[in-house]
């Protein structure tokens, strides 16, 4: 798309067309405010489902902001811009946005790249650049902001005859291996998903809300006096 947008409290939305193949995407832009003005913060969205935060330029030159990935079925979509502050005189000034393929291969580097104040030593994998504990890796797995401090959307319920896992994790991260595992009693080896259930409680088209059950009965039948569970995140 090759004309220039403003958004405002004037003009609030656009609306783009897009006939798309089956696949991961993204969505990249150029942004700016009016020079002397309050930020207008804009909405991307695809289809009605928000990708990722709102865009908020900082000042009146020019940045790239690149969405988070979305996947689709083949056919035709809409990509929405929509300015989010209708009160006061706000813009927003969007220019050349793009939509492209993220083949899995490239998904880790694309999704690093949203984040324009990391340098390129704290965008590898292993970094950890906001200090939260948890590495850009499982960042990127959850679809996570690695220049703020967040907590992994992973939680653990018990009821008397199973563990039940819960995490959300983003659909089109494709080159990622989620594994919820048990030991009981943690030695090396011990680790299994033996018995395991996987269930999709929830699926938006952006994230998608697992459920996986741990079975905390023997084989008689007699509850399992000890059982320790956890979630392990690899990649392909």
């Amino acid at each position: 798309m090759g004309w220039l947008i403003e958004l405002s409290n004037c003009k609030t939305a656009v609306c783009i067309p897009l006939g798309l193949p089956a696949g991961s995407y993204a969505v990249t832009m150029k942004a700016a405010r009016r020079p002397s003005n309050e930020i207008q913060p804009v909405k991307v969205s695809i289809n009605g489902m928000q990708l990722g935060n709102l865009i908020t330029p900082a000042n009146e030159n020019y940045e790239v902001y690149t969405s988070a990935f979305f996947t689709v079925a083949a056919g035709q979509h809409t990509l929405r811009l929509e300015a989010t502050n209708g009160v006061s005189d706000k813009s927003t000034f969007i220019d050349n946005v793009r939509c492209f393929s993220v083949p899995a291969a490239s998904q880790y580097v694309t999704w690093a790249e949203r984040f324009i104040t990391l340098t390129s030593a704290q965008s590898s994998p292993q970094q950890d650049p906001d200090g939260d504990q948890i590495s850009n890796l499982l960042e990127f797995a959850f679809g996570l902001n690695p220049t703020k401090s967040d907590t992994i959307p992973f939680s653990i319920q018990k009821t008397p005859s199973q563990f039940l896992a819960v995490y959300t994790r983003p659909v089109a991260v494709q080159n990622i291996n989620y594994t919820v595992e048990y030991s009981d009693d943690l030695t090396v080896g011990s680790w299994s998903s033996m018995g395991v259930g996987n269930v999709v409680a929830n699926d938006d088209g952006i994230t998608q809300t697992i459920h996986r059950t741990i079975p905390l009965l023997g084989n008689g039948g007699d509850v399992i006096p000890k059982r320790f569970a956890r979630l392990r995140v690899e990649a392909n």
